[in-house]
């Protein structure tokens, strides 16, 4: 393949393609469907995308690092039963209680893949299993409706700021605060620098074991995060929730062009693929005629084409290093 159709493929799968892909997407349902481009399903749509979103923005810092988390639904489950325990009493532990222990969790995750050197997959496959376990024992398997202390909670989560939802502005806060990190800190620096080459990073004196350690405490965070206000949404804590989030951010980080190698991607371009997935589904809602499991084979074949490319992408880039070394 020559280097010039290389470099457009490229130009494809970074956070621009996936802005451009969005909007594409935009303009052809604003023509087909007459209600797309109206206030109330606009903000419905992102009031459907912003928790989901927020564990996007978590699992990016992990993919950077050539890391994956599979347990980010599972800690959005039991952060929003832990919520809902906690809602008939201070409001204060409420809100501590699941972050902490979405905290805990992440950082389990980053101690036993960087300490222990136990793959990601492993890892967070444990965990996930594992939260859910204790979501099903401590709810019963039951929804637990949220008590005086969550409804005000519940209240401000479900209103608007300006005509955007309160829900939405945390989503973007995050998104805002991730991308400044990502650009203009050390931290920021280090997670590109462990993902691209981990050999390297150390021999630059980079902390790698303490920056996959925060990646995952990050994204442990930012899922109980949206656990939290999931749960404060639907003014409950659902033990059946989030179920296969983890594959919906990992499809929204990748299709944003956030490479699964690690070392390459952008925050901006994870929104955009959260728009994608997110509209994906509301485009199906509209249509009326189609099952809601093909967002599932949507998704799906954009993420499969996505790291089909990235993959050829990688191996010509390799054999094109190797040959400069021989030649």
């Amino acid at each position: 393949m020559k280097k010039g159709k290389i470099s457009g493929i490229k130009n494809l799968l970074n956070a621009h393609g996936a802005f451009a892909a969005l909007l594409l997407i935009i303009v052809a349902a604003s023509f087909i469907y007459s209600d797309f481009m109206t206030y109330t399903n606009i903000s419905n749509v992102f009031r459907q995308v912003s928790a989901k979103g927020i564990v996007a923005v978590g699992m990016t810092f992990v993919i950077l690092t050539r890391g994956i988390d599979l347990s980010v639904g599972s800690s959005v489950a039991l952060s929003g039963i832990l919520a809902a325990m906690f809602s008939d009493g201070h409001p204060v532990l409420m809100i501590a209680v699941p972050l902490l222990t979405g905290i805990l969790i992440g950082l389990i995750n980053g101690f036993c893949i960087a300490k222990l050197k136990i793959a990601p997959f492993i890892v967070t496959l444990s965990l996930m299993m594992a939260a859910r376990g204790v979501v099903y024992i401590v709810s019963d398997e039951h929804t637990m409706p949220y008590g005086e202390a969550g409804d005000g909670l519940s209240k401000f989560v479900n209103a608007d700021f300006l005509g955007i939802p309160v829900l939405t502005i945390f989503f973007l806060v995050c998104l805002f605060v991730a991308m400044a990190a990502a650009s203009r800190t050390r931290f920021g620096r280090n997670i590109y620098a462990v993902g691209g080459n981990e050999d390297a990073a150390n021999l630059m004196g980079i902390p790698v074991d303490r920056v996959k350690i925060l990646a995952y405490v990050i994204c442990g965070f930012c899922s109980a995060l949206g656990g939290l206000l999931l749960s404060a949404r639907l003014g409950s804590g659902q033990p059946y929730v989030a179920n296969a989030w983890e594959m919906d951010a990992i499809a929204a980080v990748a299709i944003g062009g956030t490479s699964l190698a690690g070392g390459v991607g952008k925050f901006s371009g994870t929104f955009a693929g959260v728009m994608i997935v997110g509209l994906v589904s509301n485009i199906i809602n509209l249509q009326g005629t189609l099952s809601s499991w093909w967002q599932n084979i949507i998704t799906g074949a954009i993420l499969l084409a996505v790291v089909v490319v990235q993959s050829q992408i990688r191996t010509h880039t390799e054999r094109t290093k190797r040959k400069g070394e021989t030649a």
